[in-house]
């Protein structure tokens, strides 16, 4: 997956490299998971993120963003232990999940800074805010690591199931900074999205994250 990450981001460059308003950058910040519905269990997972992006800036207020963010995280469950007719030939010790996740997101922005601000204060001239809406696609790849121990010869063993699926959108709100200097720029970002799919206890337990909030700081250039 970090190979498709490098892959995706070189495509898009060059396929860009000679647009006008067009700018490319990387952030990296802290990520996290939580169920929106139960706020008293808090975050879920912590995560660090790095994440890549593409920029269009129109000559009025709006701006388009596509990005792609890679992070990981791993976490415990307890093993079921399952009923059936035939009796099991092991005792669940352990599980533990590994993600690893590509988010790919598409951002619409308004510009909220203020004209005659940037007029009388040359230090604001070079500053942008933006609030926008968002939606993000996440590519996960999960791998469960289960722990036994087999009842024949006392054995303990791991066992490794492995998925990789699109597995869920979510849509939120984000705001963004830029401060630029001649073709460079200092970027920052927060972002909250939700998953409609994800609320009420109808919910299915793969859903239970069923919202991202992210800090990001980075850079980025002009091309």
């Amino acid at each position: 997956m970090k190979y498709l990450f490098s892959i995706i981001l070189a495509l898009l460059i060059v396929q860009t490299a000679g647009a006008q308003g067009i700018s490319a950058g990387l952030r990296t910040g802290l990520g996290n998971t939580f169920d929106i519905t139960s706020a008293r269990e808090g975050v879920k997972n912590n995560y660090w993120e790095k994440q890549l992006f593409l920029r269009y800036e129109t000559k009025g207020r709006l701006a388009f963003e596509f990005s792609t963010t890679q992070y990981n995280y791993t976490y415990d469950e307890v093993p079921q232990i399952l009923e059936t007719f035939a009796p099991m030939d092991h005792e669940p010790l352990a599980l533990r999940i590994q993600n690893n996740n590509i988010d790919f997101g598409l951002s619409v922005q308004y510009d909220l800074s203020c004209p005659a601000l940037r007029d009388k204060c040359a230090i604001m001239k070079n500053f942008r805010s933006y609030l926008g809406v968002t939606a993000v696609a996440i590519l996960n790849e999960r791998t469960e690591i289960a722990t036994n121990r087999y009842y024949k010869d006392g054995r303990v063993a791991e066992s490794r199931i492995r998925q990789t699926s699109i597995n869920d959108l979510q849509f939120g709100i984000n705001h963004t900074t830029n401060y630029s200097f001649n073709r460079f720029f200092l970027t920052s970002t927060v972002t909250m999205t939700i998953s409609p799919w994800g609320i009420g206890s109808f919910a299915p337990a793969a859903y239970t994250e069923n919202s991202m909030f992210n800090l990001r700081i980075g850079a980025g250039y002009i091309l």
